[in-house]
């Protein structure tokens, strides 16, 4: 795929991960064995995708991610994303700033690296 192929593939995944419900794209975005990569423990499989976003989507039915930046090379993408919601115990406006980096591999997403820091008030 070409690097702009590969560029849309997360612009769709960030647009359908935070304003609209995600759950059907997911098969056509995300590898099978998609491996998140954590210091602590990696999490395989698309199965853990979909609890992932299950458990965002209950809790912060209002999350908003925009991406303010995006570079690509070869089959990597990388995004510098505004996170934002409320949260539920407080009812305050939360939010951070990330970075993710995705390996893109049959045009779905098969790697990702994410670092985010502490959240804060907005």
């Amino acid at each position: 795929m070409s690097v702009e192929e590969n560029k849309a593939i997360i612009r769709r995944h960030v647009e359908e991960w935070s304003n609209k419900n995600p759950a059907a794209a997911i098969d056509e975005l995300v590898a099978t064995d998609f491996i998140a990569h954590a210091p602590e423990r990696d999490q395989v499989g698309i199965d853990w995708f979909r609890q992932l976003y299950i458990h965002q989507a209950n809790t912060y039915p209002d999350r908003t991610y925009q991406i303010t930046d995006m570079i690509a090379e070869g089959d990597k993408v990388a995004v510098m994303l505004e996170y934002r919601y409320t949260d539920p115990t407080t009812d305050q406006k939360r939010g951070m700033t990330g970075v993710n980096i995705y390996r893109i591999s049959g045009g779905k997403m098969q790697d990702f690296w994410g670092t985010w820091p502490e959240e804060r008030p907005v």
